[in-house]
């Protein structure tokens, strides 16, 4: 990791103050280059002393030379604070992070241990029960976990003998939180058993990482015999094929790839879903909804697509063909040529006049000839010019121009 390290153009490291981050912070200045080195804080103001934290923050990096960068955030009311919190902070990283950069996060045995164990009580499957990766792509960069295998217990010794300070939050005493009850009730009682119980469950999430690894391999595996191909917001693969597979290994691959877009259904849904496309023949059109992916059964192929929303039939657009144009929850179509264009989507009874011929077509036959999936023609921008059609964005140009192109995804 070492060398990763200082290959990396910057490696941030998350600094919140507390013992953890304080010691990883003073390693990195001893070990990196400290003009390729920066902390990074994030104020959630959650605590009164928020602000005093964040200045303690300034001043330590600023004492050890290190650039220091600082995001306040605001937490909306009313919601789950903690994992708002969370979401918060990984925006800003993800934010701050440039390409190749490194991330590197102080979560130790303890942590990992804790992180098993709320999973575990969540009825969490393997790929869960892994808990948090050493390592794992972030936004444009990646993030580092270099002190997984270490106990917090061996990290306060190794900071104390560094005589460093740190803050004490006092929200973390709070054991109506589930984390701190498994903190301070908890493995309190299993280290007084067995005094390496931290680390031994960590070495456990680690040894179900790679369990799951395996089993993404034999997922992707199965994947590459069942005629995958990529479709217009996703991907599809032959339905007979995939009910030929056995029920697990069913499950195997929807869950392998509703991971990939970092979904991860309940079972009862799974199930329901996969005994329904059992049942599917040619002439079915499924849709199952997961999380913002949509699971479809038609003519034969399964697709697993980007949720994207219905368009309203009277909604339209002005486009000058020279920038691209936003489509708020469908996509965007990119720069074409210079016009004064209408963008709209299906009514029913469209036409329009191929070039070099005289007589009109209905774009309905037009779609079913393509094979264009329903879905895809009901999202499909429609660019008008002086009300004649003229091109179907990403498909097909009734003119002497190419397709306009059209990128799929919800914004």
């Amino acid at each position: 990791m070492h060398e990763q390290l200082l290959a990396a153009p910057c490696v941030w490291v998350g600094f919140s103050g507390g013992l953890d981050s304080r010691l990883l912070l003073e390693l990195a200045s001893e070990l990196l280059p400290r003009d390729s080195l920066r902390a990074l804080h994030v104020n959630h103001a959650m605590q009164a002393d928020a602000d005093r934290w964040e200045a303690f923050c300034a001043d330590t990096a600023a004492r050890l030379g290190v650039a220091f960068s600082s995001h306040r955030v605001t937490l909306q009311s009313g919601v789950n604070r903690e994992a708002a919190a969370r979401e918060a902070r990984y925006e800003v990283f993800k934010t701050c992070l440039g390409a190749g950069e490194l991330l590197l996060l102080a979560h130790h045995a303890d942590d990992q241990a804790e992180t098993l164990l709320l999973r575990l009580m969540r009825g969490s499957g393997l790929r869960g029960l892994g808990a948090m990766p050493v390592g794992r792509p972030l936004g444009r960069g990646q993030l580092l976990r270099p002190l997984l295998s270490y106990s917090r217990q061996a990290l306060e010794l190794m900071a104390r003998e560094r005589s460093l300070q740190w803050i004490e939050d006092p929200s973390n005493q709070d054991v109506r939180l589930r984390r701190n009850f498994l903190r301070r009730e908890i493995l309190p009682r299993l280290k007084a058993q067995w005094q390496q119980a931290a680390v031994q469950i960590a070495e456990a999430a680690t040894g179900l990482q790679q369990a799951q690894l395996l089993l993404d391999e034999y997922a992707a595996l199965l994947i590459s015999q069942l005629e995958p191909r990529e479709e217009i917001g996703g991907s599809s693969l032959t339905l007979a094929h995939f009910n030929s597979l056995s029920e697990i290994q069913r499950h195997l691959v929807l869950r392998y790839q509703l991971a990939a877009s970092a979904v991860y259904p309940e079972r009862s849904p799974l199930d329901e879903a996969v005994r329904q496309l059992a049942l599917a023949g040619p002439e079915h059109h499924i849709l199952f909804d997961f999380q913002g992916r949509e699971l479809r059964a038609y003519a034969g192929r399964l697709y697993l697509l980007q949720a994207l929303r219905q368009p309203r039939p009277d909604e339209a657009y002005t486009w000058d063909g020279q920038k691209a144009l936003v489509i708020p929850g469908i996509g965007q179509l990119e720069p074409w040529c210079a016009g004064e264009f209408q963008v709209r989507f299906r009514r029913g009874g469209e036409s329009y006049t191929a070039k070099l011929q005289s007589s009109s077509h209905r774009l309905k036959d037009y779609f079913q000839e393509a094979r264009v999936p329903p879905w895809v023609r009901e999202r499909s921008p429609l660019i008008y010019l002086e009300e004649e059609l003229v091109a179907v964005a990403g498909l097909c140009s009734f003119g002497s121009e190419d397709a306009p192109g059209f990128t799929w995804g919800g914004t």
